[in-house]
């Protein structure tokens, strides 16, 4: 039979019993035993206690070692664990959408660098805040309960933030939890007011090209069916119909090049010239350009340059395109016998090649103040009732300009006051050479001035 095992702290006791065992022995063996008999008596039992103390100092030693080596598994366990979730919160703050985690009973338990971003405002620490707290959208709120009660979920919501209306893809999935018929809840926001932006005006964009489009193309069919059936005489009536064909057919002419070039200004591969412009020899082209313009309203185009503005570097296509469509836009809201002025001027810059800014002032009823906010929108014109002359442009012009400035890195803008006129203006930096970065006296050169 095997001796058990002893824990150290009996070893005191043991060794007591082996001395009484011991001394019993030795006076049992001097009255009955010879010598010899009695000596051995006493070396077994001396053997035996030696034998059970190393045994249990073995035994302890072993305990002690176990005990140490799982102490040292632990160890190692909390610092793997620490690691991993070290790991993890480097992972999810690497996310750039807001993150957070909740429990069972709707508290934040794990949030994200970005969640922490998002609810900055807050005095409060983010984790330990209840779901309720951090939102009040019902939207959201449903969102979360459905998740921590089903499948997962998802949806767009539209919240307030400093900057404005965002709108948010919203996703919520439920994760392991202790309560009974709840789970957690993982929540994730992401922006997406630029696409939701991008595709209303793709939408906006297709209804109102097609409404423009139809306009012409009803009135070019009509009168070539009225002409067809031979109920017109050759006269003025069918002279009026031939008319209508051509302006509808020139306005559709001029939709598809607009249409073409702002669909170029918008490409991600669209290219920009940086060639030598003379802002003074791209006047006298459009001065001549325009002249059947002004002249139907007897307008006088006048150009206020900047002598500096010879030595332009900039996209000369994409210059004339702006300058071009302004220009239009003033002559169709400029009152007759007045003067549009094209006014240039350089802007000194302290570090680097100065820029340059241009006006186009025109003196007419102007525009409402609730439209100016929106009149570099395509297709959003004002009533063209308030215009003089009465001749309705594609609606794309002041939408082409922003873009075009937009690519040549520029700022646009207008400045109008009812019944006085407009001003719109528009700069582009870092376009003047050296010998262009200091402001010098306008000179004015004179387009087309049409008779009454």
């Amino acid at each position: 039979m095997p001796i058990r095992p002893l824990h150290h702290a009996h070893v005191p006791a043991l060794a007591g019993c082996g001395a009484l065992a011991l001394g019993a022995g030795i006076l049992s063996l001097a009255d009955r035993l010879p010598l010899w008999s009695g000596a051995a008596a006493v070396g077994v039992a001396l053997f035996a206690t030696l034998w059970t103390l190393c045994d249990a100092r073995a035994a302890s030693a072993t305990r002690q070692a176990r005990l140490s080596s799982q102490r040292r598994a632990r160890q190692r366990r909390r610092v793997r664990s620490g690691q991993r979730l070290s790991t993890l919160q480097t992972v999810i703050d690497a996310i750039e959408a807001p993150v957070i985690a909740t429990d069972e009973h709707g508290l934040v338990r794990v949030a994200n660098a970005s969640a922490e971003r998002f609810f900055a405002r807050r005095e409060a620490p983010l984790v330990g805040q209840g779901i309720e707290e951090l939102f009040t959208q019902g939207d959201l709120l449903r969102l979360h309960e459905s998740a921590a009660t089903g499948p997962p979920v998802s949806g767009r919501v539209r919240l307030q933030r400093p900057e404005g209306i965002r709108v948010f893809e919203a996703a919520a999935a439920p994760a392991l939890g202790r309560g009974v018929g709840r789970r957690g809840v993982v929540m994730t926001l992401r922006d997406v007011t630029e696409l939701a932006t991008a595709v209303q005006l793709k939408t906006d964009f297709v209804a109102n090209a097609s409404h423009e489009l139809r306009t012409p193309l009803a009135s070019i069919r009509g009168a070539v069916e009225t002409l067809r059936d031979g109920g017109i005489e050759p006269g003025p009536m069918q002279e009026r119909l031939v008319q209508m064909i051509a302006s509808n057919a020139l306005r559709l002419e001029e939709l598809m090049n607009d249409l073409l070039d702002l669909s170029r200004l918008e490409s991600p591969e669209a290219t920009i010239a940086r060639d030598a412009v003379d802002a003074w020899a791209m006047a006298g082209r459009l001065g001549t350009l325009l002249d059947s313009i002004c002249a139907e309203r007897n307008i006088e185009l006048a150009f206020e340059l900047d002598p500096g503005l010879k030595g332009l570097r900039t996209d000369r296509q994409l210059l004339e395109m702006i300058l071009k469509n302004l220009i239009e836009n003033a002559t169709k809201f400029a009152n007759p016998g007045t003067t549009v002025r094209v006014v240039g001027s350089a802007v000194p810059s302290k570090h680097g090649p100065g820029g340059v800014r241009f006006e186009v002032i025109d003196k007419g009823r102007g525009i409402p103040l609730k439209d100016q906010p929106r009149v570099f929108e395509r297709f959003y014109q004002v009533d063209p009732a308030r215009t003089g002359s009465g001749r309705r442009g594609t609606g794309l012009g002041l939408a082409i300009v922003k873009h075009a400035v937009r690519n040549l890195e520029g700022s646009v803008g207008l400045e109008s006051v009812w019944q006085s006129g407009t001003t719109v203006w528009f700069e582009l930096p870092s376009c003047l050479g050296p010998t262009g970065n200091g402001p010098k006296k306008p000179q004015r050169e004179s387009g087309a001035k049409s008779t009454p």
